[in-house]
């Protein structure tokens, strides 16, 4: 009797094992990395959309109607399109949600001291630097002339329509240029000279199917305290280059360094909006982690609700806002990484059948001896 047992439980234990890790490894595989918050609306509004985060976890955003306008989902960076007056802002900090008034208008952007700007200033810097004018921030003007830099209000010209501006003072955002400045170019505002990226940095043979021209138009939307420039370029001219949707890229002028999202596995169309001090990237339902590209949606619970996820900003605790669907209406959401794995019941149940099979063994020996 005891060397059937015996010989029963030296089978069962294996498999029983052999299921624990079949089972914690599926488990690993579907637990989500990402934990998504719902940041709800103002009062009496319908719709919020979440523009900006800081290092602190501060978030600020939009509240409307749909008579107020819009926020969108656009290559020139984040834009506001004002057709109303009941537009509100506020400011998500520590589980709280309260209305703000930015300076400028509706909240685009929130710096590390918790300096708020909107409008049509799209960008403001941890020391205090704001940058904006045409076609950034609100939609509309031009894309040379009247942008500006900006320290406490004092306004410094730039001649690039602005859409980032990084703690060295550096402004990106596009600029017209080309032939007869038919083309929108990628632009960079450093040390008091204007750089046209798209003839500098970005004709690479490999951005098309073409060796000349490349992708002709294109505005950069993003830059980080290394310089690492996000920019979208696209190619919209007559003769358009067949099959060749816009791409995003990332690159340091500086070093030389570039990456097209394109060619990164796991890249599914779409485009970056945002980036880090890390060189972590989000897109259109994407995140770029240096490495590889994974879904937004793909990092959430499957049970969690959301859908249609827009991200607007990641900060470099990887944390993500933006807007998504939820229960058939249009939010503000924040996304925060998951810190520590709880195991699920099927993998503690398995645990407790190989602790009662040693249990068990041990208890067979004691009875022997």
């Amino acid at each position: 009797m005891f060397f059937a047992q015996h010989q029963m439980r030296r089978v069962i234990a294996p498999l029983a094992f052999a299921t624990l890790l079949t089972l914690a490894a599926s488990e690993a595989r579907a637990v989500p990395m990402y934990t998504i918050r719902d940041l709800g609306t103002l009062p009496d509004k319908a719709s919020s959309i979440a523009t900006s985060i800081n290092n602190q976890g501060q978030v600020v955003g939009i509240s409307y109607n749909d008579a107020d306008g819009e926020v969108y989902q656009s290559s020139l960076g984040p834009r506001y399109n004002l057709s109303g007056t009941g537009t509100q802002s506020f400011l998500y900090d520590n589980g709280k949600t309260t209305r703000i008034d930015p300076v400028g208008g509706p909240a685009l952007a929130i710096n590390d001291h918790g300096q708020v700007v909107g409008g049509p200033y799209a960008s403001i810097n941890n020391a205090g630097l704001y940058a904006g004018g045409p076609s950034a921030g609100v939609d509309g003007g031009s894309y040379s002339g009247l942008a500006g830099l900006y320290d406490n209000g004092v306004k410094r010209d730039i001649s690039i329509a602005p859409y980032a501006v990084n703690d060295s003072g550096v402004v990106v955002g596009a600029v017209a240029g080309g032939p007869m400045n038919a083309e929108l170019h990628p632009a960079m505002f450093r040390d008091g000279q204007r750089v046209d990226l798209m003839s500098a940095t970005l004709r690479y043979p490999d951005l098309s199917k073409t060796d000349s021209p490349l992708l002709p138009n294109g505005t950069a939307i993003g830059i980080n305290n290394k310089n690492d420039i996000l920019a979208v370029v696209w190619s919209v001219n007559t003769p358009a280059i067949p099959g060749v949707p816009s791409t995003t890229v990332v690159f340091n002028p500086t070093t030389g360094e570039w990456k097209n999202l394109s060619k990164v596995p796991g890249y599914e169309g779409g485009q970056g909006v945002a980036l880090n001090n890390l060189g972590q990237i989000v897109g259109t339902d994407f995140l770029y982690d240096g490495s590889t590209i994974r879904k937004l949606t793909d990092l959430i619970p499957p049970t969690s609700g959301w859908s249609g996820l827009h991200p607007k900003d990641i900060n470099d605790s990887g944390w993500i806002v933006g807007q998504g669907t939820i229960d058939g209406k249009l939010h503000a959401f924040l996304m925060t990484p998951v810190d520590a794995q709880v195991p699920e019941p099927s993998t503690i149940l398995v645990w407790g059948v190989l602790a009662a099979l040693g249990v068990g063994s041990r208890r067979v020996v004691a009875r022997k001896a």
